[in-house]
């Protein structure tokens, strides 16, 4: 330990021995840490950029809503996920979830809850997420950074972005707000300069665009064959929207 350490302590034991107060060696060590910076969206420097407030809610066995950054082979998700089937420790808990598709052959996924955080349903909270040039992601909760990524499959390509809802099971019930939505597009982020367009592939959750930066998705999974989920057949189990430049 420093003397400049040892003669803070030293100071703050007399201190302590003159008023009668326990010291706090706790508050001590985080009085010494800076606060983790939080960013805004207009902080955030990269090629896109989305961000969302998100509230999940649903029924069963599953029910999962997220942002996405998509290419026709390849795309990067950042959500929130409930799942009563996960591995454990995180069986029926809602957790941060980032899905890194390389590629959708067999093992060409990757899956991380950034640093185990786990969360609520109805509940608001911001996430957000960026890409750049080269392929690097950064995942924001609460404007916090909490996680880096690389996807090289991205670099090059035209990126869609989304925002998703999907139910695990048959029967399973979806209910999720994506509000305060926004994006970037190289030097355009103006919310109003990105048309939504709805592309559920699931006939029973459907995607409502309340304005160009509200979309509410709700409904029952009810279109995959028994014994299948949202692992097996991804491409039937989501409402979904995505965001293009109008030019």
């Amino acid at each position: 330990m420093s003397k400049k350490i040892l003669s803070i302590l030293s100071l703050l034991f007399l201190i302590t021995v003159f008023l009668g107060t326990p010291i706090n060696a706790d508050a001590v060590k985080s009085a010494r840490k800076p606060p983790q910076k939080r960013y805004t969206f207009e902080e955030v420097d990269a090629k896109y950029v989305v961000a969302a407030k998100v509230n999940l809610m649903g029924l069963g066995d599953g029910y999962h809503a997220k942002l996405v950054f998509a290419a026709p082979k390849s795309a990067f998700s950042f959500g929130i996920q409930y799942d009563n089937g996960a591995a454990a420790p995180y069986t029926g808990r809602v957790m941060l979830l980032t899905e890194n598709v390389f590629s959708n052959d067999p093992g060409g996924q990757e899956y991380d809850r950034p640093r185990n955080i786990e969360l609520k349903t109805a509940t608001n909270y911001d996430l957000m997420m960026s890409l750049d040039r080269k392929g690097k992601i950064i995942i924001f909760l609460n404007n916090k950074p909490i996680g880096t990524y690389v996807n090289k499959k991205l670099v090059g390509k035209k990126i869609r972005t989304h925002v998703e809802a999907s139910g695990k099971h048959n029967g399973d019930i979806v209910d999720v707000d994506f509000t305060e939505i926004r994006m970037k597009e190289g030097v355009i982020d103006e919310i109003q300069a990105f048309r939504p367009y709805i592309l559920d592939n699931a006939s029973k959750i459907k995607s409502r665009i309340v304005n160009g930066s509200h979309v509410y998705i709700h409904g029952k999974l009810s279109d995959i064959p028994e014994g299948a989920d949202w692992g097996s057949d991804y491409d039937s189990v989501s409402g979904i929207v995505e965001f293009r430049l109008d030019n």
